[in-house]
């Protein structure tokens, strides 16, 4: 990473964390990186206002529980 930087929008810009839109006036960091030949700047909210692994954490808790309810479960002999 080149650098890192704090900035609120002036124009609308778009989160690399959770997909949405940063509109102006909203806090922003911004990650300066280079890929071979290229700068990629990654921007993304201070708070995203959506949580971006909500889905998949729903998924691991339901296999949480039902590996729970499974040890629960007598052996067969």
């Amino acid at each position: 990473m080149i650098r890192t930087y704090h900035s609120a929008a002036r124009i609308t810009h778009f989160c690399d964390e959770c997909f949405h839109d940063i509109l102006p006036g909203e806090g922003y960091t911004g990650d300066v990186v280079i890929d071979g030949s290229h700068f990629i700047i990654l921007k993304r909210h201070d708070r995203c206002p959506v949580d971006p692994f909500e889905e998949e954490r729903e998924i691991f808790e339901e296999f949480d529980r039902e590996s729970e309810l499974r040890e629960e479960l007598p052996m067969a002999a």
